[in-house]
């Protein structure tokens, strides 16, 4: 595919009477190591290709995808687009202006790059370091996840760019046991760099971390539920904020009138300690994008600054009907979703209050260390979160560990209650799966004392 034949294909769409048409095309390929019982178990490896064509009038998309990436082919798809639409053609011929954009997502060293047996080495070394660390490990698995990705955009605003990511992340499962009791913890580093990830991580530091944290939740017990003030810990604690307000702040939430935050541009909608921010510009970040998969430029969103509803999520499909400029987040898993507006690296901003400082205001109440998975209804932001380890915090000092834990409530309750805000910010990595695929996003918050919070628990 060249430019012309970009040129080609778009004019092809528009020429009766849809507004707008981009095109899509990739290239990827996942690769996985895996190690579990102390040896490699496997070596596996997927590769894509194919296109994705896409026409818009007004808030309406026709979407359709091929792995025959032959012009003729392509030519069809392009004239299934146009048979959607009955007008005359509004758009003025189209020329496309090439460009590469790689600034903000680039590796220094490639996966291939990376002989194979040091990446095994990698693994075995995991394994021998959790073993190592307490006679309790009764089993270790780890993995390396390679992500490379080439596409290429052209659209209708006559933007012809050529761009890449790279993820590489390393997955560890530490199982410990005694007697006939057995729990397990899950961590991971991941980075948008390749294998010079490495020298910015301590392996030793993540693996006896992630080891003491199983064998304290091995050693837990459980407490009655309730309305408990809750502490929760900087990095993965956000994924609350991610799911039960993120996601209403996304334009395929709003737009429809689906989420609870739609319309409240300008209000108070959260504690004025609470600063949220989505910015797909950070300099390797796990969830960053050189570009966006309609071909804007990512930037910095200030969505809620100090408790005030500053922005939404928008991308093209939904720029006109809201009213709202696009922020560059369009997303979408691989060639076969149509793009949507998603999160990228969505944390919550440094605070000034000091961790002693929520621990000393808590009579009683819970610290919660790592947290599970959840349900989040996007409309109602109503949610409900396991807890994977946390500590029962007693006249100010933290306790016994504790597990079963759940936390209950709405994404508007829990903006409004944030209390307290440190200034140790962490952004983790992780995934989002919604209606464009999974994509690659992080989540981060420096830690944060909510003052009530509805704790599911158990009878000890």
């Amino acid at each position: 595919m060249n430019k012309t034949n970009y040129e080609e294909l778009l004019n092809e769409i528009v020429s009766t009477g849809c507004t707008y048409a981009d095109i899509y095309k990739q290239k990827s390929k996942r690769k996985i190591y895996s190690l579990i019982d102390s040896k490699i178990d496997s070596i596996k490896m997927l590769k894509k290709e194919g296109i994705g064509l896409r026409s818009i009038l007004t808030n309406h998309s026709k979407y359709v995808a091929t792995n025959d990436l032959s012009f003729d082919n392509l030519m069809e798809k392009a004239k299934l687009l146009n048979s959607y639409y009955n007008g005359k053609r509004v758009i003025d011929k189209i020329t496309l202006k090439e460009e590469i954009k790689d600034d903000i997502v680039a590796s220094k060293i490639r996966h291939d790059d990376y002989d194979t047996e040091k990446k095994i080495a990698l693994l075995k070394k995991i394994d021998e370091l959790a073993r190592s660390e307490s006679p309790l490990v009764s089993q270790v698995s780890a993995s390396i996840i390679e992500e490379d990705n080439d596409f290429e955009i052209a659209n209708t605003k006559g933007k012809f760019i050529k761009s890449s990511y790279i993820n590489t992340r390393i997955l560890i499962r530490i199982y410990v046991k005694k007697v006939d009791v057995q729990e397990y913890i899950f961590d991971r580093i991941g980075s948008a760099k390749g294998y010079e990830l490495l020298d910015e991580v301590n392996i030793e530091d993540f693996v006896k971390n992630t080891v003491h944290d199983a064998i304290d939740k091995l050693n837990a017990t459980t407490i009655k539920g309730g309305e408990y003030p809750v502490i929760l810990e900087n990095g993965f604690g956000a994924i609350i904020f991610h799911e039960a307000c993120g996601h209403g702040l996304e334009a395929t939430s709003v737009s429809p009138k689906l989420s609870c935050f739609t319309g409240l541009l300008g209000k108070q909608i959260a504690s004025s300690k609470v600063t949220l921010i989505d910015d797909g510009t950070i300099k390797n970040g796990w969830g960053s994008v050189n570009i966006d998969d309609e071909g804007t430029i990512p930037s910095k969103n200030i969505l809620i600054e100090k408790g005030i509803l500053k922005s939404y999520m928008v991308d093209y499909l939904n720029e006109d009907v809201m009213k709202h400029k696009i922020t560059g987040n369009s997303r979408r898993q691989d060639y076969t979703y149509e793009p949507t507006s998603r999160m990228t690296n969505t944390y919550i901003a440094k605070g000034t209050d000091r961790i002693d400082d929520m621990l000393k205001s808590i009579k009683y109440g819970i610290y919660c260390k790592r947290m599970g998975s959840g349900l989040v209804n996007p409309t109602s932001g109503e949610f409900n979160f396991s807890v994977d380890l946390a500590y029962l915090i007693e006249d100010g000092k933290m306790t016994k560990p504790l597990k079963d834990l759940c936390l209950i409530g709405t994404g508007k309750e829990i903006l409004e209650r944030v209390e307290m805000v440190s200034d140790d910010l962490v952004i983790e990595d992780g995934y989002c799966g919604a209606e464009s695929g999974t994509v690659f996003v992080t989540i981060g918050q420096p830690t944060i004392k909510v003052s009530k919070m509805m704790v599911g628990g158990k009878d000890e």
